[in-house]
C-alpha cells in the first residue's frame, strides 16, 4: 500500500500537468498511479509528488517562471532532490526547467510527449 510507505523527505517529484497552456487536463493521477507503485517496488522510500496547477491560460513563459519558482521552494523546504515530469505542454516545461536550471539543482527530468516546439516551425509538422 503507498498509504504506509515511508517517504523520502530528501526527494521530490514536481508533475506539471499538460493542455496546450489553455486547459489543464488531468494526468497528474495516471502518473501518480502508475510510477508511485514502481517506486515503491523499487526504492526504500517514495519521494514526494506534488502537481503544479499554473495559471491558465497563460503563455509558456509565465509559466516556466512558475515552475522555477515552484522549484526553488521545494528546495527551500529542504528538498535536495527534485526531478521535474510532465506531460505534452508539461513535458515542455519539465524538459525546459532542467535545461535552464543550474548544474544539479535538478535531479531528473520526465517529459511524456513533451511539446517541444512552441513554434509550430518543425519540418516534422509539414
Amino acid at each position: 500500500s503507498l498509504v504506509n510507505a515511508p517517504l523520502d523527505n530528501d526527494t521530490a517529484i514536481l508533475f506539471m500537468p499538460g493542455g496546450a497552456f489553455l486547459v489543464r487536463c488531468p494526468t497528474a493521477l495516471p502518473f501518480a498511479e502508475n510510477v508511485l507503485p514502481r517506486l515503491r517496488d523499487s526504492c526504500k522510500a517514495l519521494p514526494r509528488m506534488l502537481v503544479l496547477n499554473y495559471k491558465l491560460p497563460a503563455r509558456a513563459e509565465s509559466c516556466v517562471d512558475e515552475a522555477e519558482a515552484a522549484l526553488k521552494w521545494l528546495q527551500a523546504q529542504g528538498y535536495r532532490r527534485v526531478v521535474m515530469a510532465g506531460d505534452s505542454a508539461g513535458g515542455y516545461l519539465a524538459v525546459e526547467l532542467a535545461l535552464r536550471s543550474q548544474r544539479g539543482s535538478v535531479a531528473g527530468c520526465v517529459g511524456i510527449c513533451p511539446w517541444l516546439d512552441l513554434t509550430l516551425s518543425s519540418q516534422a509538422l509539414t
